[in-house]
């Protein structure tokens, strides 16, 4: 009888180890390492852009840098690094992420709880819009805006009106996360760059819970408190990633 007991102990501790680990109604995430074997190629990136938001489209990378005085948005040629367009924002703005949405740019700014919509084809500003707080990151999922601005809260915004259609908070391994900056959406959930940190992280849109963290520590240019990680871009036809930080010499191409 003691034999038995021990022997379906065991079977059920195997079958365990075999699926995924959930406690509490929540999924237990652990940290994925990405190293330079995941880099397919790097791409020259401005060493001067505080970057803010990324993506990337056509073969064109479209930037937001930040900084008083000194934010802009840029469209940039893939392959030489070289800057087609740019415009600037007024002095009294600091730019943060953006989206393309509808054939137009989405992009939000840090304190003034203000975005611009701009025309894709000559960065003609077509129209304001107010946020509700900060704004930190943007992408959208083709039907909303959804926006980050550094707690654990996103927000998702009708891009019409610009009311918020309804809010998620995110969650790792049942802790609140915070600091969720610059955004992506990706394979269907969110990807996340989560700020003083070199982690990348994948949000369900639905529960808010974190669904996987990738540590790109031995990628990241990282010396300093300023220059952290902030870009992602999803190259939707090749299903592959493209990742920059703030004042970093190179965008890299990764297989993730």
């Amino acid at each position: 009888m003691i034999f038995k007991i021990i022997n379906i102990t065991f079977f059920n501790f195997f079958i365990l180890c075999l699926i995924p680990t959930y406690s509490m109604g929540f999924l237990i995430v652990e940290k994925r390492e990405l190293s330079q074997a995941n880099i397919i190629k790097r791409y020259n990136h401005d060493p001067s852009a505080f970057t803010q938001g990324i993506v990337y489209q056509n073969e064109y990378f479209f930037e937001s840098t930040g900084g008083w005085g000194t934010s802009e948005i840029r469209k940039i040629n893939k392959k030489t690094g070289k800057i087609i367009n740019f415009k600037k924002l007024p002095p009294k703005y600091f730019g943060e992420g953006i989206t393309i949405f509808d054939n137009k740019i989405f992009q939000v700014t840090w304190k003034s709880k203000k975005g611009f919509v701009y025309s894709i084809n000559n960065f003609t500003l077509m129209d304001e819009f107010k946020i509700y707080g900060q704004g930190w990151g943007l992408t959208n999922d083709g039907k909303s805006l959804i926006l980050s601005d550094g707690s654990e809260k996103i927000y998702f915004l009708n891009p019409k009106n610009f009311e918020i259609e309804k809010t998620i908070s995110v969650s790792l391994n049942g802790n609140k996360q915070i600091f969720i900056n610059e955004l992506e959406f990706a394979r269907g959930e969110i990807w996340a760059n989560v700020w003083k940190s070199n982690e990348i992280i994948t949000i369900n849109p639905l529960s808010g819970q974190v669904t996987s963290v990738f540590d790109i520590s031995k990628i990241s240019e990282q010396k300093d408190i300023d220059d952290v990680p902030n870009g992602i871009a999803w190259d939707k036809v090749n299903d592959k990633f493209y990742i920059t930080g703030k004042n970093w010499n190179f965008i890299y191409l990764l297989d993730i």
